[in-house]
């Protein structure tokens, strides 16, 4: 667990890679220097210090919005945490909001990846859902306080910030699509199922981080799992599939 705890701090403290699909949209309802920009490989050598130099703002946006919630980050803060100037600050980030959207988008970009790769694995499709399931769950409960600000105080403060948890909703709802490649009962199903089992995943996540309650929802994992296989899987399937992780 320490070892999981260590992975998860860095995977999320640290903003070296940025930019998918999810990025990508009408730029007007969020300013550009919002954005989380493209891959380290992509920019030109001379762009090498900005690009550490955002690393280091948005790692204090992190660690400022967990410690203040969204309301109490302030650029101030953040820039006393990385000890820049605030014009630093500046030439990223218009205002504290954006600099927190971008914190957010870089925290669904790197959600996104992890999943991905758990569902890329060369593992039967169930075993594929729990490890993502497992992966969202122990982000959430291990950086519980910046995930209450950008899973929910974020998302509920501005339209942008709504916006962008939608896209990623969306994008992990496209993953599980795989689902009905593997199991040709399922390709009948509905058109909204996996952004309904997506969505109904992510409400009982909020409620959990708006009640601080997380360390609960790892104890939840089989029910969803169960819920997210069924409609594949068929019901006596699904819970068989479920059964390693409900308690003995």
């Amino acid at each position: 667990m320490t070892r999981q705890r260590d992975d998860i701090a860095l995977w999320i403290g640290h903003s070296g890679e940025f930019c998918t699909d999810l990025d990508e949209g009408d730029g007007s309802r969020i300013s550009s220097r919002a954005d989380v920009p493209p891959p380290e490989r992509d920019l030109p050598a001379a762009d090498d210090a900005a690009l550490r130099e955002r690393a280091s703002l948005l790692a204090a946006v992190r660690r400022t919005a967990a410690e203040r919630g969204y309301r109490g980050a302030t650029v101030e803060a953040v820039v006393r945490a990385t000890r820049l100037p605030r014009h630093s600050f500046e030439a990223h980030f218009a205002t504290i909001d954006d600099a927190i959207l971008a914190a957010q988008g870089d925290f669904f970009l790197r959600l996104h990846r992890q999943v991905e790769r758990s569902c890329s694995a060369d593992r039967p499709w169930p075993e594929q859902v729990r490890a993502a399931l497992t992966i969202v769950l122990d982000v959430v409960t291990e950086a519980e306080a910046l995930a209450r600000v950008l899973l929910v105080e974020a998302p509920s403060a501005s339209f942008a910030g709504a916006q962008r948890q939608f896209e990623a909703l969306d994008g992990f709802a496209a993953l599980l699509c795989g689902g009905r490649r593997h199991y040709p009962q399922a390709v009948s199903l509905p058109d909204l199922t996996e952004r309904t089992l997506v969505g109904g995943v992510a409400s009982i996540i909020t409620e959990g981080l708006l009640a601080e309650d997380t360390p609960t929802l790892r104890g939840l994992a089989p029910q969803l799992l169960e819920l997210i296989l069924t409609p594949y899987l068929g019901p006596e399937l699904a819970h068989s599939a479920s059964a390693s992780d409900r308690p003995s």
